[in-house]
């Protein structure tokens, strides 16, 4: 098998500037592997003609959004302290003090990995572990 040389600053089908990177295998299908794409090109692959004019759309719609007032990003209070934090994730709390590992944290508590790594940072920056 040969090994192909893609170079990444280009596009793969026209040769314009590199603007983002397509995964020829969706990653929801598992797929790790990318090509460098132009707007356009990467646009004609999810089969949406116009891809540059339907991100300007888009763009100009979230500008007139907030400029009517409207708000983008979290709500206002949904932001937990790390205090919160810590409270409402008690449980993952203890089992990393008696040293469990996040492996089995993640599977005593049944929280997300992310969750629970969250949880541990907060701990280390609290000097708690």
């Amino acid at each position: 098998m040969a090994i192909i040389k893609i170079d990444t600053d280009f596009c793969y089908e026209c040769g314009a500037p590199k603007e983002e990177m397509h995964h020829i295998i969706p990653r929801s299908r598992g797929g790790k592997k990318t090509i460098p794409l132009c707007i356009d090109c990467h646009g004609k692959a999810h089969d949406i003609s116009n891809r540059r004019l339907f991100l300007e759309a888009a763009k100009e719609g979230r500008k007139k959004f907030v400029e009517n007032g409207g708000k983008l990003g979290r709500k206002t209070g949904s932001i937990k302290d790390d205090d919160k934090i810590l409270l409402d994730y008690d449980d993952i709390v203890k089992c990393i003090l008696i040293g469990n590992s996040i492996r089995k944290t993640i599977k005593l508590t049944n929280r997300s990995n992310g969750t629970v790594q969250k949880v541990k940072k907060i701990m280390q920056n609290k000097n708690i572990i």
